[in-house]
């Protein structure tokens, strides 16, 4: 048996350093999302024009995302942990979806990259924090438990310890 690889590669240029390490990361990023959209075993090279008019067409989602985040689209699906210690405790991690009129529900791995690449999903990640603390608040339960992944963007939000004690005092939750 053989193991077959396939792969697509993003590439920027790292030239004039007038670029933050993450703005060389995102255009990285950028690149390998039109590489992916070429097929298996692509490469494809950051070009900031290609990338201006994929972020104002980009399939839609930088406009998507931003109309998603104005009008509270987010929903919060829980979806059960079973623990096996302590079976009184109920656990349920809170996933990111967003309606769709056609689609339904749109998955997080079709929306949640463009949300990094355009800086939106601390945004998100705020709005959901608030859904499941008015959740768990409305539950009043205190074996009650939620978890959420949290992204980069919105842990290195120097804002991020305001907004927790904000939540927590404003939904009296822990």
């Amino acid at each position: 048996d053989m193991l077959k690889i396939h792969f697509s590669i993003g590439i920027t240029i790292i030239d004039d350093g007038a670029c933050t390490s993450n703005d060389y990361l995102k255009q990285a990023d950028t690149a390998v999302h039109e590489a992916k959209a070429h097929g298996r075993n692509c490469f494809s090279l950051f070009n900031r024009d290609t990338a201006r008019s994929g972020q104002e067409s980009g399939g839609g989602w930088h406009i998507r995302l931003q109309n998603a985040l104005k009008q509270d689209q987010a929903v919060p699906y829980f979806q059960p942990l079973v623990g096996l210690k302590n079976q009184s405790e109920r656990i349920h991690e809170a996933l990111l979806r967003l309606p769709d009129k056609q689609q339904g529900v749109i998955r997080p791995g079709a929306f949640m990259p463009a949300a990094e690449r355009f800086g939106l999903m601390a945004e998100f990640e705020r709005m959901m924090i608030t859904k499941v603390a008015q959740v768990l608040s409305a539950q009043n339960d205190p074996n009650l438990v939620f978890s959420l992944n949290l992204s980069e963007q919105f842990i290195d939000d120097g804002n991020i310890v305001a907004f927790l004690q904000g939540i927590i005092s404003d939904y009296h939750v822990s």
